[in-house]
């Protein structure tokens, strides 16, 4: 018989071994780019994206954006971190769709 081995420590090796591998272009933050993009003078946008960048998360989606920029050799310039923020932003504006639609849902039943 084989060995068991736990996938969930593999895992999270893996997930620090990314993080380790990109961690000068972290470094110049794809975190501020992110909130400058989506700063906003509309109230209700404004709160929930402070909601979404104050609760963080592995950004394990810029992580892995940029991971593969440099396995394909890029290292000159800021395109990769714009491309991690870009991909944050779509994921941040899908969750922020979510939550929108789920409060809809919300209002709706509760007039049912």
């Amino acid at each position: 018989m084989g060995t068991v081995v736990q996938l969930k420590n593999q895992i999270n090796d893996s997930y620090f071994q990314l993080k380790d591998s990109v961690e000068e272009k972290l470094f110049l933050n794809p975190e501020e780019k992110i909130k400058s993009k989506l700063s906003s003078d509309v109230q209700l946008v404004q709160k929930m994206t402070d909601y979404h960048i104050e609760t963080g998360g592995k950004r394990l989606r810029a992580l892995l954006t940029l991971g593969s920029a440099k396995l394909c050799g890029y290292s000159k310039g800021s395109r990769d971190i714009n491309l991690a923020a870009c991909v944050e932003l779509i994921h941040s504006a899908t969750l922020m769709h979510d939550d929108v639609i789920d409060e809809g849902l919300l209002e709706e039943v509760k007039k049912l």
